[in-house]
């Protein structure tokens, strides 16, 4: 356990650059949370109603590691140093292979969110209204699996 004097005479710079750190980060997963939880709620249970079932798959690992990001946010101060360098890697683990799954899947691109719903895939031309949805939900997987090893 770390002495509380060690923590009191820790420079306030490394307070603030963790603190902001750990915000930035948390907006991050609540904003992905929200992204995805409402893709999911747009498609319900049906394997049917999404794209692909990779697709659907991939939504619900995205949904397990948005909550698990943000009850590791809440726990981190409470674990040990080994068990927080295993969630850490974990976690940037299943959001790059999120992010890498759903930019494999996905036939959206930044620059393909304007063009007509008929160049896509007949199974995504249903999902085309969403494209800026799920290029921001491949932006932010990638930017938190980044953001894990900062």
């Amino acid at each position: 356990m770390t002495d509380v004097r060690e923590l009191l005479l820790t420079p306030a710079s490394t307070w603030s650059s963790l603190s902001v750190q750990v915000t930035c980060t948390s907006m991050a997963a609540v904003a992905e949370l929200g992204l995805v939880s409402n893709l999911l709620h747009k498609g319900g249970n049906i394997v049917t109603a999404y794209p692909s079932a990779e697709f659907k798959h991939i939504l619900g690992l995205l949904l397990f590691t948005c909550i698990a990001s943000l009850l590791y946010i809440i726990g981190h101060s409470f674990m040990s140093m080994g068990l927080n360098i295993f969630a850490t890697f974990a976690l940037a683990v299943f959001w790059g292979t999120s992010a890498g799954v759903i930019f494999h899947v996905s036939p959206f691109e930044s620059y393909t969110c304007d063009k007509p719903r008929s160049i896509f895939n007949s199974n995504w031309e249903s999902y085309a209204e969403n494209c800026a949805v799920i290029v921001a939900m491949q932006g932010l997987a990638w930017a938190l699996c980044k953001s894990t090893f900062r």
